[in-house]
């Protein structure tokens, strides 16, 4: 089946009436084009029409309602049809799409992060809408009785938007305030970007807070829930958790109407309480999740098992909402209950029957943001509820006196945790609770409650855990143990969420050495820690009250707790590893490290590279010429003794070790960086059985080095040395070729490093991961990039007026093809401010090498940061010229390739101006040798209409005189100096007035070797054509040769026919007129140009001098050949010159 039409594109008019559809011409004898249209989601593709085979363009002027149509297209061949293209939504840009997440900023208010910005992008449209699974937010957030609606309120989320102005981001984050979204509401959002030319990117949902988060908390609402600091509540609930237990068994919740896991239990050797709270769903192993009122819902929930006189019945028991119940264990052996195993639970049959409450649904109502006040001080909490049943746990023993039953309450009792208990407050005949303290005997036949006095627990920080919920255990979770540390190392990735509980552990200095309080604390602070391991005063990343932590850029990060409420002096911190794997996605020659900066991928913009698919190697060159030169160049098989089965660079092996290697320094430019930022200090604190490796998942395939760069520098690039060092050692710095069937493993490797090159082995799209495991190969952490490697003239756009010699050119250029490789043209820019070079190549090249010598122009441009778009113009010169030899034996060779230059202009200035109207004003030229023929002919012809911005001459093989008659001339010549006067004395220069460019520069070389060449051709004007025909000839102008010029084809009398101005302009410019004056790229200053002398931006000579320094043949071409370390600053200069950059 044929290939299907490449390049669909789809622009609406700018009131929305119309679409324009266009698409690249199908190779091959296509008869027709059909084009389908889908016009609603829930309908498919009909055929819209069918177009001509010679039509690349159609408008549709009947759109369909909505705004949610599409095309695709089909090419039609005489024996079937070809393979449908891809869909294009016409109202959606899919390279405006755009990564986002929602998370929770300091205060708790919600953020929108966003990455890899288009340049094109001008603002994000945010919609908010209530969720279609639920109604909105529930609270309270767990409830202590799901069933009680009448506790449950409600919240919709309103439907909403707000666009943003990229402007109005401050590193990718833009905080919205309660104006835009109320407070305690629930949001389900879809971001879209916009475009500077008003169409939207995809619509996308963000990441929620910890959904999915980076192994950490599970999915949480995106509820806009401000901070509320409980830290004096989390402190008195442990406290309160502490005293409240019996001598045997910790305080724990038993109710007959359910069992609210929430209401944190307490275990035999610690207590916490925080804002997180256990869940045990059905069929689902526990969990921990996050509840932000947790402290004061629980604070108030405590209040009720404290003594007030004033919540005592009539009957001397407590009426506050809570009771209290004996609870035994099932004996297995026997059925029965097992007395030993009694305990006390304590709980409440209703929530609606408390007296204290924290009433969740009421606080959110009334938009509160203030915590309300603490209710377990330690006069408010000095008496706690102990039922009559639980005084055999609280220090009472019986006494027997006659009939009569009594209590001693004994000394130096005390609970689980090692408090003493100092008095118990009990009903007494009269009700009024007297007190009594230990050795006191009171009487056992009385109903009512009882309340002991337990001292205040006497609370010391001895340390921080910090763990992940849903990875560690944590203080609530059965498997948790006073003995666990901190996890190490914590390895999370840049542009994930990510969640962190912090506890601090506390002993308890009036009790028990072996039992503890965790409690959980607030996070105040990310900070970066530097390489000596200090905690520094620079802040990263996002971080939450709650431990919701999203990490911005690669590298160890504190997360720091906010300070001990009783000791504002100790705070905790613990460490995580943040990693990520970066590359220079705009080629800018800096590694942005951050989460919000350009050098970030996704699957919808993946990093575009070239495959390493030429043959840049070392080889003799000239040798005719007396002395050989050796040149760095991409050759290509079986082309001048390159053998035919060579392997492509991506397959090199030095052939002393049949190792893999990098071929030359030429090859160096196909190379780009790699860091695994962060993993070295992962590598150095890791377990020894943990494994560290690179995979790649997809049809692409890397081969990846080591960098000679300690720090992974671009000096590989530019400098000779380090490039030198890179190659020569490229053998051992090989790590391995990286694809979906074979990954890198990186540990155990020794001066690893974070720093690597890479370069594409094969064409394709992959996710490339790098994956740490533990030593049972579980998954630890991950950091991945996503890269496209495509053939390079998939690119750079090829436009072609032919490129058979002797063959006319045509007058429209079109989109090259050869062999497989698809014809390549860009979708039309999204940013007025796109640039686009051009290049024109000289003579002597076959097509092929314009392809070489256009894709080094593309790779050098690449690498000195240019961000625009670039194309080749190919015309049909001849070639074949390899050696003086040659030359001779195709003397007409030269001028036969300059009159098809003169007449290709025409097909250069039809594209130039196409190119003009798509990128107005931002059309670059520049222009080789005898390339300048063709494009300064076309600029000419251009008139009064600026066509190009700029137009660099390099090494132009065009009369200077054509410019500037008062350039120095060489010889006196036999012809009239056209050139200087065309076409009659004293007239202006051929080129006089053009201004189809607004600038001009050239880049000249006085000891040029083909320019100096170039003289002799001149010398031998007109072609007379001693043993051919047809000859060119001058006479003085008469009668019978008007102008002077005449070609012969015939040895007869008549056999002539006569050359006139301007229609034979080209003929005579090409075969009879002698130019007095040097090329235009070997003179220093021809009016209306910018100098530029090139040995000033060349490296000192060390090729074979002909005539003088850069006077090897080597030297005309030098800036597409030999290696981009030579030729930086050529490049660098050609940018300045199109001020595309600033001078450095």
């Amino acid at each position: 089946m044929p290939p299907a039409p490449q390049g669909l594109n789809v622009v609406l008019s700018t009131n929305g009436n119309s679409a324009t559809i266009s698409w690249v011409m199908s190779p091959g004898n296509v008869t027709g084009y059909l084009i389908y249209r889908q016009d609603h989601p829930w309908s498919g593709f009909e055929v819209l029409t069918n177009v001509s085979p010679n039509q690349t363009s159609f408008v549709d002027l009947n759109l369909p309602d909505g705004s949610e149509f599409k095309y695709l297209m089909q090419a039609q061949y005489g024996g079937g049809n070809s393979a449908l293209s891809p869909d294009y939504d016409a109202n959606t840009q899919s390279d405006y799409t755009t990564d986002a997440w929602i998370v929770r900023e300091a205060q708790g208010r919600p953020c929108l992060v966003v990455s890899n910005i288009p340049r094109n992008v001008s603002a994000l449209r945010v919609q908010w809408s209530s969720s279609p699974l639920d109604s909105g937010m529930v609270y309270p957030i767990f409830g202590y009785d799901i069933n009680e609606e009448d506790l449950q309120t409600i919240n919709s989320s309103p439907e909403g938007s707000i666009v943003i102005p990229i402007t109005s981001l401050t590193n990718g984050v833009y905080t919205f305030n309660a104006s835009e979204l109320p407070l305690y509401e629930k949001y389900d959002f879809q971001i879209q970007a916009l475009g500077t030319d008003g169409k939207p990117g995809r619509a996308i949902n963000p990441y929620p807070y910890g959904g999915p988060s980076y192994r950490g908390e599970p999915y949480i609402e995106n509820a806009n829930i401000p901070f509320l600091n409980g830290s004096t509540q989390i402190v008195e609930n442990v406290k309160f958790l502490l005293r409240v237990a019996q001598t045997n068994n910790p305080f724990f919740i038993w109710n007959i109407s359910h069992w609210p896991d929430n209401l944190n239990p307490g275990q035999r050797d610690y207590v916490f309480a925080g804002f997180h709270y256990r869940q045990s769903p059905l069929f689902a192993p526990p969990s921990m999740s996050i509840n932000e009122f947790q402290p004061f819902e629980e604070n108030a929930f405590y209040r009720n098992f404290c003594f007030d006189i004033n919540l005592i019945d009539n009957l001397g028991f407590l009426s506050s909402g809570v009771g209290s119940y004996v609870q035994s264990d099932i004996d297995p052996l026997t059925s029965f209950l097992d007395p030993s195993t009694e305990r006390i639970g304590y709980g409440f049959s209703s929530v609606l029957s408390l007296t204290y409450r924290f009433n969740t649904a009421q606080y959110v109502s009334h938009t509160n943001t203030s915590p309300t006040a603490s209710l377990l001080s330690d006069s408010a909490s000095q008496w706690i509820y102990s039922d009559d049943d639980a005084i055999g746990w609280n220090g009472f023993a019986g006494t027997i006196s006659g009939t009569n039953t009594a209590l001693i309450l004994q000394s130096n009792v005390r609970n689980i945790y090692g408090l003493k208990i100092l008095s118990v407050k009990w009903p007494s005949r009269q009700r009024t609770f007297p007190t009594i303290t230990p050795g006191t005997v009171i009487e056992d036949n009385l109903n009512g409650s009882y309340f002991a006095e337990i001292e205040q627990p006497t609370l010391q920080t001895v340390g921080y855990f910090f763990g992940r919920l849903g990875i560690d255990p944590v203080p609530g979770d059965p498997t948790f143990n006073v003995t666990n540390s901190t996890p190490s190392p914590i390895i999370i990735p840049v542009g994930k969420p990510f969640s962190l509980t912090a506890w601090a552990k506390k002993a308890i200095s009036n009790g028990y050495t072996n039992k503890f309080a965790y409690a959980e604390q607030y996070f105040d602070k990310a900070y970066k820690i530097d390489a000596n391991g200090n905690v520094t005063t620079n802040e990263t990343g996002i971080l939450s009250p709650y431990g919701e932590f999203f990490p911005t850029e690669p590298g160890k990060v504190a997360l720091v707790t906010m300070p001990d409420i009783d000791n504002t002096n100790q705070c905790g911190t613990g460490v995580v590893n943040v990693i990520k794997l970066q590359l220079d996605v705009n080629h800018d020659g800096v590694m942005d490290q951050s989460f919000a900066g350009p050098d970030n991928t996704s699957a919808d913009r993946p990093f575009r590279f070239w495959a390493n698919n030429d043959y840049d190697r070392l080889h003799d060159v000239d040798c005719s010429f007396g002395s050989c030169d050796h040149v760095e160049d991409d050759l290509d098989p079986g082309t001048d003794g390159f053998p035919l089965n060579s392997l492509p660079d991506s397959q090199f092996t030095d052939p002393r070790t049949g190792r893999p290697a990098i071929p030359s320094l030429r090859d160096l430019e196909d190379y780009t960086r790699l860091w695994a930022s962060g993993l070295s200090n992962v590598m150095a604190i890791m377990p020894t059985n943990y494994t560290v490796k690179l995979v790649l998942t997809g049809d692409a395939q890397l081969r990846i080095f080591r960098a000679y760069e300690n720090d992974g520098g671009t000096n590989y690039l530019f400098d000779a040395a380090t490039a030198s060092s890179q190659v020569a050692q490229s053998a051992s710095l090989y790590l391995g070729l990286l694809t979906s069937d074979s990954s890198i493993t990186l540990s155990g490797g020794t001066n690893l490093g974070e720093h690597f090159i890479f370069c594409g082995a094969q064409t394709g799209s992959a996710e490339v991961d790098l994956q740490i495991l533990d030593g049972n190969q579980n998954f630890v952490a991950d950091a991945p990039f996503y890269i496209e490697i495509k053939d390079i003239k998939q690119m750079y756009e090829r436009w072609t007026v032919g490129d058979e010699p002797l063959v006319k050119p045509a007058i429209t250029a079109t989109s090259a093809k050869e062999g497989v490789v698809l014809p390549f043209q860009y979708l039309p820019p999204t940013d007025n401010n796109t640039p686009y070079i051009l290049l024109v190549h000289g003579w002597n090249m076959k097509k092929w090498e314009k392809d070489r010598f256009a894709e080094a122009a593309f790779k050098r441009l690449y690498w000195q940061g240019y961000q625009g778009r670039f194309g080749i113009f190919r015309w049909p010169t001849g070639n074949g010229i390899t050696d003086t030899l040659s030359a001779v034996l195709h003397a007409r060779n030269y001028d036969n390739s300059e009159f098809t230059a003169w007449t290709s202009a025409t097909g250069l200035l039809n594209k130039l101006t196409e190119l003009n109207m798509e990128y107005p004003g931002n059309v670059y030229l520049m222009a080789h040798s005898m390339g300048n023929v063709v494009a300064g002919e076309a600029l000419r012809l251009a008139g009064t209409n600026h066509v190009v911005n700029t137009y660099v001459a390099m090494q132009a093989a065009v009369s200077a005189h054509a410019y500037d008659p008062g350039t120095p001339t060489w010889t006196s010549g036999s012809t009239p100096d056209i050139y200087a006067n065309y076409w009659t004395n004293g007239a202006p220069c051929y080129f006089n007035g053009v201004s189809g460019t607004g600038s001009r520069a050239d880049f000249y070389n006085t000891n040029d070797f083909a320019l100096n060449a170039w003289l002799t051709d001149q010398y031998w004007k007109p072609d007379h054509g001693i043993s051919s025909y047809p000859g060119y000839w001058y006479s003085t102008p008469g009668t019978t040769h008007p102008s002077g010029f005449y070609k012969i084809f015939g040895s007869g009398a008549n056999d002539f026919s006569n050359l006139y101005f301007p229609t034979d302009s080209y003929v005579i410019l090409a075969y009879c007129v002698q130019s007095r004056s040097y090329c235009l790229g070997a003179t220093a200053s021809a009016s209306g140009f910018t100098p530029q002398d090139l040995s000033s931006v060349w490296p000192g000579d060390t090729h074979p001098e002909l005539h003088g320094p850069y006077s090897a043949h080597f030297w005309h071409s030098a800036e597409f050949r030999a290696n981009n370390m030579e030729q930086n600053a050529y490049w660098n200069q050609l940018l300045q010159t199109y001020k595309l950059i600033n001078p450095q």
